[in-house]
């Protein structure tokens, strides 16, 4: 996911230039007879992928809030029994691993809107290759996205299993 080094007089970095950059990074062609149904798909597909950005977006503001939520949550015990003098290392490393996986799904989400606005901004009758680089890279990014989703319900689904648990079972006297 890195950058292109040119960047506008207000620091933005063009839209035109991160598209380029995929296409080197994927070694993107069209041959010349395809590029005209590849400019088809293009102009026929922005309006698909706002579409499905803007839901993409609601729900990763949705899954965001709810486990934020829930990670404060645990923070919220993790003090209660800092206070109490108990252990809380277990409940610190989950927290750790909320927090990370939260991060890194930001940075996938808000990753994906830029790609999603670069897309839609391609010329699609002059740089159908440009669009085509960042296509694949905006379907790999959603699926890692979708991957993350899925690795955040399970720690929290399974985290009464391996951490609260164990320390039930460990203050019991």
């Amino acid at each position: 996911m890195g950058v292109a080094p040119n960047v506008l007089a207000e620091g933005q970095i063009d839209s035109k230039d991160r598209l380029m950059e995929l296409q080197d990074k994927r070694s993107v062609s069209i041959l010349p007879q395809d590029r005209a149904v590849v400019s088809e798909q293009c102009i026929n597909n922005k309006q698909t992928i706002k579409t499905l950005q803007t839901a993409t977006d609601e729900s990763a503001k949705k899954r965001i809030a709810t486990y934020g939520a829930i990670q404060k949550e645990i923070k919220a015990i993790e003090l209660r029994m800092s206070k109490q003098g108990a252990d809380a290392s277990e409940v610190d490393l989950l927290i750790g691993k909320l927090q990370q996986s939260l991060d890194t799904f930001t940075e996938k989400s808000r990753y994906s809107q830029q790609l999603a606005e670069d897309i839609t901004a391609v010329d699609c009758i002059n740089s159908p290759e440009l669009y085509k680089a960042g296509i694949v890279e905006y379907n790999q990014t959603r699926q890692e996205m979708f991957t993350l989703a899925s690795e955040l319900k399970v720690t929290v689904l399974l985290s009464p299993q391996t951490t609260f648990n164990p320390l039930i079972n460990r203050l019991r006297i």
